[in-house]
Parts: structure tokens; sequence; C-alpha cells
């Protein structure tokens, strides 16, 4: 058995295991590991004793270097336990790593009212979910969110997600990529005003010209990547987009035929 000055020691790390961050936890559990301070009897007390649901958290993150050590190390019930709740999560985070598959080829109204609140998914879950988002997605739909305390809330939660994977951070390419959809978004409405002051036969001649213009006006570079390209065309769309019902469709009545179905086209994609 250990002494009482070991055990003593043992419950002071249990307990700083167990009520820390996860991240610092993951680093502690390396550093326990690592250490020749620590006999294979005390590590043996303190896996065994750790919080199962705490245990399969950090194994999930570990690498299988570290995993294999620590399963070694348990009693056949406690790794038995620990293996199970090891799958529900592996489990869960391919769940979430799907539906970001799918989030992404969905439209922005469906998207806002599915992760763009904390009514679905938790904000862990959350940042789960937008790690595997493209950036320029993530920053499309945090831009419409009204809430600053959520948008705050993602970022962390992404950024702990990634530092949990060791992976880079995204959150300043998605910090960068909402300032410049807000200002896209600035921008399109004050034409939106100009627009419904103008009559609808000059809004169709303009709207001729941008709408068979794919050249690009601006973009967003991410990584020296373009990722946000805007387009004559994307602009006149979004603009249109956004006019009264009832001048949108005089607009379109004195397009030609052709730009008028090409136009319908654009306003009906997600």
């Amino acid at each position: 058995e250990l002494s009482r000055t070991k055990q003593n020691q043992l419950n002071l790390k249990l307990g700083r295991l167990e009520n820390q961050d996860l991240l610092v936890t993951i680093k502690e559990i390396k550093n326990l590991l690592d250490s020749d301070k620590n006999t294979h009897k005390e590590l043996v007390e303190i896996f065994n004793r750790l919080d199962e649901e705490i245990l399969a958290k950090a194994l999930y993150y570990l690498d299988e270097e570290y995993k294999e050590q620590i399963l070694t190390l348990l009693d056949d019930s406690k790794r038995s336990s620990v293996e199970s709740q090891l799958l529900a999560i592996s489990n869960e985070k391919l769940h979430l790593k799907d539906l970001a598959n799918i989030y992404e080829t969905k439209s922005l109204s469906s998207l806002l009212k599915e992760i763009g609140n904390t009514e679905q998914y938790t904000m862990e879950e959350l940042g789960i979910i937008y790690s595997n988002l493209s950036s320029i997605k993530a920053a499309e739909i945090l831009s419409k969110v009204n809430d600053d305390d959520f948008v705050k809330g993602v970022l962390e939660a992404i950024r702990r997600e990634q530092n949990l994977n060791s992976t880079e951070s995204t959150v300043d390419q998605i910090t960068k990529a909402i300032e410049f959809v807000k200002e896209y978004d600035r921008k399109i409405n004050d034409l939106v005003k100009v627009y419904e002051q103008m009559s609808p036969e000059k809004i169709a001649q303009i709207s001729e010209k941008m709408i068979n213009n794919d050249k690009t006006v601006t973009v967003l570079n991410l990584d020296s990547e373009p990722q946000f390209e805007v387009t004559d065309a994307m602009i006149i769309t979004d603009v249109l987009s956004k006019l009264k019902d009832k001048t949108l469709s005089k607009v379109i009545s004195f397009m030609s035929t052709d730009n008028a179905y090409k136009l319908t086209q654009m306003l009906a994609k997600p």
C-alpha cells in the first residue's frame, strides 16, 4: 500500500485532474507517464481512481502510445467501462463531423436556425461542428448572428477543440472572414437603398450588364488562397434578392427572357 504522504499527494493529483480544464489535464497526464518520478503502483492507483468520464475524454485526444499505456494500467472492469465510453465519444465526434459536411451545403437560413444558437447543440458540440466547416462557411453564419456572446463562445469553442486535437487554429481566419462578409453585407444593404429609388426599367438595364459578368471585383484571401470571390453577377443578385417582391417582379419583366431565366436560377440558389 502507498504511504499516507503518497496517498495525500495522489489525492491532490486526482483533485487537479478531475477539476481543471481538459486540455490541462491531458498535458498533466502526459507528464505523469513521461516522468520517472512515478512508480508503476502509483500510476495504477491514479488511473484506476480517476473519474471514468474524464479519463475517457482525455484518452480520445491522447496519442495511441499514451492511450495504450493507460489502458494496460486499468483493472478489467475499469478498462471495459472506459473503452465503452471512449467508443461512445468517438461515435459522437464522428456524427458531429458528418453533420458539418451536411451543413456545408445547407442554406444560410437553415444554418442560422440549426447552428446559429444553442437550442439544438451545446457550445462544445458547436465547437466541433464549426471546426469541421470551411472558414468562409463558418464566417457566413456567424456574421449573420446578432449575439456577440454567442459568436465569442463559438470561436472559443473552436479554438479549444482545435487545441485538444493539436491542429492549427482557424479562429483568426474565421474572424477575418466575418469582417469581410459583414463589410460586404453593409455595402449590399446600402446599394439596396439606392436601387429602391430607381425605376424598375433602369435597374433591369444595369442588371442585364452585371448578371453576365463573372469577373472578380474583390476577393478574400486566406492563407494566400482565394476563399470568397465577389463578382458583378454576385453583387447584383444579392441586391435584387433584397428588393421588394413587387419591385423585383417589375425588374424581371423588363429583362430579356434569357437573363430573366438566369437571374431566376441565381435567386433560387440556397
